[in-house]
Order: structure tokens, then sequence, then C-alpha cells
């Protein structure tokens, strides 16, 4: 390892390479607000240059960049381990400033000493080569290309903060000469101690945090050679997982180590990221080598899509029907109801259905209504307690299932007190004087749709916005509805409003508002939908 003080002017000039940002790191990600703070540290570096009373002028310190040489056939590569946002943002800041000046000499100056080096092709050129998702963006604003874009962004307001200030193209260049960065350079054979990994993960714990997803990444890419980086990124990692769950990319690998460990794990946040990681790199080191674990956890990408998707388009099932069943089900439980703790335990499901193949259809849809009636029944009673903590212990179970040995509903009647499945007599005393309108509000219409089909005997898409909930008698009572509830009206009123029995699905809602109880049923007898 050796080390190096620098200015960021030094860096981008005096050294004739390009540098590569790989794979394994985050696409840019500075916003408004290190935008200001970049751009305020060089507004007071020029101003302190232009004060003649101040002798000693500032400087700024602009934190570190960490190097790792790679040698090729005819060349050495330059890999940003550490400081790709620096250095992503000063050439940012750079481009704003060639294309604000008016001046062929300047603009000639920025390209060829900060953007681009002697290359035959244009691509070769450009000095800082960026990670996949930012390469066509980042380039296309070197030839002078504006593209909607995080990096977009940060031009825009770059070019913005030039435009407002009177400072010359030189004061901005002097600036640059006073932002020094720590230059840490590590070996291709690095000594011990000087694993890229722990300088990453060390340096990284003191700057801006980076997700679980991040992390991963950086654990699973880091240590192979740039060319293999690019590789398994642009073919699996990102195409396969990033491209699929973007934002949600972190929470997949928390419900996939979930459900591989069978235990309960924090939820994805901030304050979680570290210790998520540490259990998820010792999960790791259980396969032969790190390619084993990208090739396995890819295997649970459409299966745990399928669990999150609104809009499921593959086939779960051979048979249509079936199909339609099990998508249906999946909306109902992580749509309709919304629970988390069900996620990796469903995972797990599909593994042994479509990978495994010891879970038939049948056992798969009879699972799935277990869980959705015991969750609605639980939302009903208000029961979610313990959820979180009981349910991903069951995933270690559920070979029983696939051997017929259980049944979901028998693993539930093993659960303590609190998480258990509400039978019909707990669920019909609750109905009796439940404010079903006021406290069931979330899961309202997905109930009283269930009802509709139930005793229909055809499907209701209680999702359709047309259809929305109607109360028969109306939380304002008319003169005609007092007279019709006769002389206790008002008790009646207060007795069953809300109730689940004075609520119905209704495409007719503006139309009858407070009619009559006549005229509501005729109109209800032209409805599409069945009624009681």
């Amino acid at each position: 390892m050796k080390t190096d003080n620098q200015s960021i002017n030094d860096v981008l000039t005096q050294n004739n390479t390009s540098f590569f940002i790989p794979p394994f790191q985050r696409a840019y990600a500075w916003g408004k607000n290190e935008i200001d703070r970049y751009f305020d540290d060089i507004v007071r570096i020029i101003e302190s240059e232009l004060d003649s009373k101040q002798t000693d002028k500032l400087e700024h310190f602009f934190g570190t960049i960490v190097i790792k040489t790679e040698k090729e056939k005819f060349a050495t590569r330059s890999i940003v381990i550490d400081g790709q946002q620096r250095l992503t943002t000063t050439l940012i800041f750079l481009i704003a400033l060639r294309d604000y000046t008016e001046d062929k000499k300047e603009k000639s100056h920025i390209n060829e000493y900060y953007l681009k080096n002697n290359s035959s092709s244009f691509e070769d050129k450009i000095k800082l080569k960026q990670v996949t998702k930012d390469w066509e963006t980042y380039k296309k604003l070197v030839k002078g290309v504006l593209t909607a874009s995080i990096i977009g962004t940060a031009y825009e307001l770059f070019l913005k903060k030039i435009k407002s200030h009177s400072f010359t193209f030189e004061n901005y260049l002097t600036a640059l000469s006073r932002v020094n960065v720590a230059l840490i350079f590590l070996d291709e054979r690095p000594f011990k101690g000087e694993d890229p990994q722990i300088i990453f993960e060390t340096l990284n714990s003191l700057g801006k945090p980076l997700s679980l997803s991040d992390l991963v990444r950086n654990y699973v890419l880091l240590e192979m050679l740039s060319s293999e980086q690019s590789d398994v990124y642009e073919k699996i990692w990102y195409p396969k997982i990033e491209e699929n769950f973007e934002d949600y990319t972190s929470k997949f690998f928390r419900d996939y180590l979930q459900y591989k460990l069978g235990t309960d794990l924090k939820v994805v946040s901030e304050s979680n990221t570290k210790e998520l990681y540490q259990i998820f790199k010792s999960f790791v080191e259980n396969f032969k080598n790190k390619m084993d674990f990208v090739n396995d956890i890819v295997r649970f990408v459409s299966w745990y899509k399928w669990i999150i998707s609104d809009n499921i388009t593959d086939s779960i099932s051979s048979d249509p029907l079936v199909n339609d069943k099990i998508c249906e089900l999946l909306k109902n439980i992580f749509s309709d109801i919304k629970t988390e703790p069900f996620k990796p335990f469903v995972l797990g499901l599909f593994e042994h259905h479509q990978h495994l193949k010891i879970i038939n259809d049948n056992q798969l849809v009879e699972t799935l209504e277990t869980i959705r009636t015991y969750l609605i029944r639980r939302r009903v009673l208000k029961l979610s307690q313990g959820e979180n903590k009981n349910i991903p212990s069951l995933s270690k179970r559920i070979n029983e299932i696939a051997d017929n040995r259980t049944t979901m509903l028998e693993l539930l009647s093993t659960q303590h007190y609190n998480l258990r499945m509400p039978n019909d007599t707990e669920l019909y005393n609750h109905f009796k004087d439940l404010n079903f309108y006021e406290e069931l509000k979330s899961y309202s219409k997905f109930i009283l749709g269930k009802i509709e089909t139930s005793v229909a005997k055809v499907s209701v898409d209680f999702r359709d916005k047309k259809i929305t909930i109607e109360h028969i008698m109306p939380q304002k009572l008319t003169q005609q509805w007092k007279n019709d509830l006769g002389q206790n009206y008002s008790s009646i009123h207060k007795k069953y409003l809300h109730n689940i029995g004075d609520i119905i699905l209704t495409e007719f809602n503006n139309e009858i508002g407070n009619k009559p109880f006549k005229e509501k049923k005729d109109k209800y007898a032209t409805s599409s939908l069945h009624y009681r």
C-alpha cells in the first residue's frame, strides 16, 4: 500500500491514465445537498484566494480516494475502490464550467487535461469509465448532450451556480488545486491487512451509508478481477437482480436470507444494515465460491417477483385455472392484506414447488388459502403481535407439508395463543358489534368482495375503482329514513351504522346517496353484483 496527498486537480491532470469505476460500486447518487456543499467549499476557497488581506489561503480536504492497480497486457488499469462519487462530481462540475465558458481555449483545456486521454476511440479517450448504469449518461455529457438523470441534475445545478457567480475560469481551476485528497494505492497483490474489501468497508462506514444491496454486491464482486466483475455484473447481477427490483433489492436479499436461515431477521433500515450484512457474509461463506451463491440467489428472483407483483404474467402452474387461483391468492396475501412476515415462507414454498418439485399445485393452493384465512381473521380481531418474530421459523417445516406429514393449518395450530388462528366463534362474536367500516377500512373492500364471490360463485373485482363502499342506512338520516326506522331510529342508527350488515359494495354510490331504502333496494336489483 502506498499513500500520497494530492489536489483533486493533480489527480485528474497529472495521471495520464483512465480511472475505472467497477460495477460493484453503486451508481452516482449525490443530490442537491451534496452539490450545494461541494460548490460552497469551492466558493470559500475562491473568496479566500481573492482576499488580499488573507495571507494563509484556504484549502479543503475532500476525503480519500482508493485506487487498486491491475495490470493488463499492455497497460495498467486504475480501479477506483473508493471515492468515485468525489471524482464523478468534480468532473461533472468541470463539464458545466466547460459548457459555461465561451472561450474555445478554455473549453479545449478542460477536454484535453481533465476529461480525456490520448486514445484512438472516443470511449477509450474518456478518463473516467463509469459503472454500467451511468456510462451512457456520462459519455453523452462529455459530448455535450444532457439527459434526464441524477448526473444530469447535478450538471444543471452546477451550471446554474456558476452562472450566478462572477468568478473567472482561472478562479475555479485554482480552487480545485486547493481541494486536497488522500490517495491510497493498493498493490495488485496486496499484503496482509490490505484486503480491498476491508478497506472499502472501513472507509464507507465513515461516509454516506451504503444499502444492504450495495454491500452484498460489493462483497460478491470486489475480489474478482475487473474483467470478471464486468462480466458477472452486466450479464447476471444487474439484469437478473437489480433491474428487476431496483429499490426493493435490499428487501429481496433480506427475505431470501430469512428463508434460508429460517429465523427472524431485523427489517431493512439504515440502522440495521450493518448487522444484516454481517449475517449475509457469514451465510455466503457456506458456498464453495461466490458464483455458487450468485447462481443460487438468481433462482429466487422470479419467485420473489410473483410475491411483490400486482400483475403476474408468468405461468406458476400449467393449469390455467389453478394459475389464476394462485395469482389471486398472492395478490390477496401481499397486496390486499399487505403482510411482510410470510414473504420468506412463500419464497420457500415456491422453491419446493418450482425447483424441487415436491409440493404439488393442490398443496400450494391449500397452503396459500390457509395463510390468507389466517391473516384476515387475525386482522379482523386486531391480532398481529408476534408474527414478525415467529412466522419465519415455519420455513424449516415446509418439507413436512411436502411429505403430507402436516398441513399449514396444523402448523399454525401449534403456535402459542398470541399466534393462533381465530376460530368461527371468535369471529362471529367479534363481528356482532364491530364498527366494520371504521375499524377495518383497510380490508373492508377485500372482505366484502370475498363474501360476494363466495355467495354469488362469481369473481368480484373489488379492486375496481368504480366499485365503492356504500352505507345502506346512510350516515346522515333524512326524515324519510327516520320515519322508516320508527321512533327508535336514533338508537338503531347508532347501533347498526358501520356494522357489516349496513355496508355493501356498489357501483351506484354517487347515484343513490341518502335515497329512501325502497329506491336503493330497487337500484341494487339492477346491479351486476350479488346482494344479500
